[in-house]
């Protein structure tokens, strides 16, 4: 990954840039909602990771979570590792390619890190070794400060020609596979007897780069083993690098021995369960979801090992040859493997070219604090995290980003749905940016307790205000969550009502979760109770519907004259779209079923004044529908005169009349801008450019509800007319005035005009 963007095709030559990495990532919306869920990301064996992953990982979680300008997306990063042990594998190709952009390969040469330094905090206290004159050795490896002493030490324990028995329990640690690989084989080749082959069970999704044991497990009784998993009994029988010896191999279980114990292990199969994380959408936390499992004996062939594959293991007696150690901490590495001077044999002399030490590491590593210091600056991390908590709480731009969704995808289905939706939409997001604008207010208001030397929770002042905003800022959420179930949405169309569905249940659970942890804070805010009153929060249902074909839809049927008929002509719509595989509303949508029963058409010349008759439609489905509605009438007595149908003038989709039935987007900006707000204003809050607003605020200048001068200086106007006069195009005038007018001005004045000449025509007449 190179941080800075290409002026080539990145992506085709092994690397990406930030434009080319996030085009090329295919993110669903679950996952999408992971990241978005993600508060806590832990990076292990961090000494391993390159500085370009740990930028990529940044991208990622800023462009993903909408927080461009936090670190990780606004993520709290917590990283583990020892930099004197591996370091991250580069290949001559990649380090050409990335030294011009990184210093080090190191994770604490990103850039990101550059931009905002990690506390680092080193633990001291060590575990495996007991010995002081050991762990000395170790830290002169360590740091690269060999002394003669040390020196002295390390050869006391070069034995090249050492060869153990085979119930001493050694292992070799080499420092490349091919190595440990014929070691194993040759000793395993000794033994009698042919070898018992362990097949591993796979289910699901397990990639073969990630088993965690060898598929096919190689085994005969004597064979020295090392255990891949801690026991999970108590007291422990083992552990994750404990060496023993095959006893016998049963059918479900192999009996290991191992040197100063007085029981045999029985050992059964280990499950290894492939995770994916999943946000769950009943308590907005994160869930653990099991999508595969990898089952073997947790056992490997234990003679000889990789120093690569022991890190982290313990050995109590450890053969080492690292003389052909090839990276910076391998020596350091193998040699911290061991428990004790006694329990290490070197095969190969330590020559001082293994005892290699990156000078970047030791600058880094001079990085950490005085305990005092450190105490200080994790107090100041600790302040700076709650407040974060705080003020984050008043965030609620992910709340509108769902809602601009759910109107994108009404604007491009808007034949689809009925008319309302639009102005309800409209009335939602302005409430809704009125409660952003309050919370951002209030964000800024706190700013200053942030800043103060207390700490949030400790802090009255803030405790107070704290409080009461509580109670105010879930009032306002109610007040957005009763609006959102008042949807009058409907739609025959069963995919985008689903659509439609789904994403007003997500955006009230989003609400829904904003109002519960705003509530959190009405006693007061305490980080632990906050964070742990988080999970107990529970999905609230949605009673939005926009299917037609609903239930509470459908009570259009008990408010119609002939309820009867309406339910037979809507089960045989049903029947039909399904036995055809047709949506519904191509064979007869709700507002043609429900003129069907109102006037009670009886021919064909009358079923074409329905809405959506046309020939086509007459010849497909006619003689059906109009057979129901004549039966229906002689049961009821009901005559054709009595029928009153829609005239052909009504049903033309070019009347003035029907344009007059569709005001809905129009009104919906004249609702917005008779409430005060701008031209731009209301192309950002619906989410069109700023002419198709001022067409919309044209029709009403037309119509004399606003007035011109609103939008058109006298100066303006004076220039305008006399081009409209003459009958121009709106192009024409614009190339003739410039840029001393806009289109949408041109627009206004010729609406005027409209409504002048409309009304002088009148007074003629």
């Amino acid at each position: 990954y190179l941080p800075e963007a290409q002026n080539w095709t990145a992506g085709d030559d092994g690397f990406n840039d930030r434009k080319s990495l996030l085009a090329k990532m295919k993110i669903n919306n679950d996952r999408r909602k992971v990241f978005q869920s993600l508060e806590l990301l832990v990076i292990d064996e961090i000494s391993m990771v390159r500085a370009d992953i740990l930028d990529q990982i940044d991208v990622v979680l800023r462009h993903f979570r909408f927080r461009p300008n936090e670190p990780f997306g606004g993520v709290q990063l917590l990283m583990i590792g020892d930099m004197f042990q591996l370091p991250p594998v580069v290949s001559n190709s990649e380090w050409t390619l990335l030294r011009p952009h990184y210093k080090t390969q190191f994770f604490f040469s990103s850039r990101v890190l550059q931009d905002q330094k990690p506390i680092y905090i080193a633990f001291e206290k060590i575990y495996r070794q007991k010995d002081q004159l050991f762990i000395d050795v170790l830290n002169a490896v360590r740091e690269n400060r060999i002394t003669p002493e040390i020196e002295t030490i390390l050869e006391s324990r070069y034995q090249p020609q050492f060869h153990p028995n085979a119930n001493e329990g050694y292992i070799t640690l080499t420092s490349h596979n091919y190595q440990a690989d014929d070691i194993n084989l040759r000793e395993l080749d000794k033994l009698a007897g042919k070898p018992t082959i362990l097949e591993a069970l796979v289910t699901g999704d397990f990639s073969a780069k990630a088993y965690p044991a060898e598929e096919q497990l190689s085994l005969k009784v004597g064979a020295q083993v090392m255990f891949l998993k801690n026991d999970k009994e108590m007291p422990r029988r083992y552990f994750n690098g404990k060496i023993g010896t095959v006893k016998a191999i049963e059918e479900e279980t192999i009996i290991i021995s191992c040197k100063d114990e007085p029981f045999d292990i029985e050992l059964t199969p280990y499950k290894w369960p492939n995770i994916r994380y999943v946000a769950n959408e009943q308590n907005q936390q994160m869930d653990e979801e099991e999508v595969g499992s990898f089952t073997q004996f947790p056992l490997r062939l234990a003679w000889a090992i990789t120093i690569h594959k022991s890190q982290g293991l313990t050995f109590e007696k450890a053969v080492i040859d690292a003389g052909e150690a090839f990276a910076a901490g391998q020596v350091y590495v193998a040699l911290s493997r061991c428990t004790s001077l006694e329990g290490m044999v070197l095969k190969s002399r330590i020559r001082q070219k293994s005892l290699q030490t990156d000078g970047q590491i030791q600058d880094f590593s001079t990085g950490q604090l005085h305990p005092d210091v450190l105490v200080t600056e994790l107090e100041k991390a600790r302040q700076a995290y709650q407040g974060k908590i705080i003020l984050d709480l008043f965030d609620f731009s992910m709340n509108e980003r769902q809602i601009r969704g759910l109107q994108k995808n009404i604007q491009e289905n808007e034949s689809v749905f009925n008319p309302e939706v639009q102005v309800w939409l409209v009335e939602l997001i302005v409430k809704l940016n009125a409660t952003i604008e309050v919370g951002k207010k209030f964000q800024n208001s706190l700013t200053s307790y942030m800043n103060s030397d207390q700490m949030p929770e400790e802090n009255k002042a803030l405790q107070e205000r704290l409080m009461k905003s509580s109670v105010y800022f879930q009032a306002e959420f109610e007040t957005l969550i009763a609006l959102l179930h008042a949807s009058p949405a409907t739609t025959d169309n069963k995919a985008l009502a689903k659509k439609f569905n789904q994403d007003t249940a997500e955006i009230n659970t989003r609400l829904s979760y904003r109002k519960y942890l705003i509530g959190l804070i009405k006693d007061g805010f305490r980080v632990v109770d906050y964070q742990l009153a988080k999970s107990k929060f529970e999905k609230p249902e949605c009673p939005v519907n926009a299917w037609s074909g609903a239930k509470n839809r459908v009570d259009l049927a008990r408010n119609s004259s002939h309820p009867e008929l309406y339910q037979e002509l809507k089960a045989w719509r049903d029947e039909k779209a399904e036995s055809q595989n047709l949506p519904i509303y191509m064979v007869l949508p709700s507002t043609p079923l429900k003129e069907l029963v109102k006037f009670l058409p009886q021919t064909p010349q009358q079923l074409l004044q329905i809405a959506g008759f046309g020939k086509k439609k007459v010849d497909q489905y006619g003689a059906e529908i109009l057979e129901m509605i004549r039966e229906y009438c002689a049961d009821h007595g009901l005559e054709p005169t009595q029928t009153e149908l829609p005239s052909k003038r009504l049903r033309s989709d070019s009347s003035e009349e029907t344009k007059a039935k569709k005001p809905d987007s129009k009104l919906a900006s004249y609702t917005l801008f008779h409430e005060g707000k701008t031209v731009a204003q209301i192309a950002e809050i619906r989410g069109f450019v700023e002419s198709t607003i001022e067409s919309h605020l044209s029709y009403y200048v037309k119509t004399g509800q606003l007035d011109l001068n609103q939008f058109v200086s006298a100066e303006k106007q004076e220039k305008i007319l006399p081009y409209l006069e003459k009958e121009m195009h709106f192009g024409e005038i614009k190339a003739q005035l410039g840029d001393a007018v806009t289109y949408g001005e041109i627009r206004m004045v010729a609406s005027w005009k409209e409504r002048i000449a409309e009304g002088e025509s009148k007074g003629a007449e």
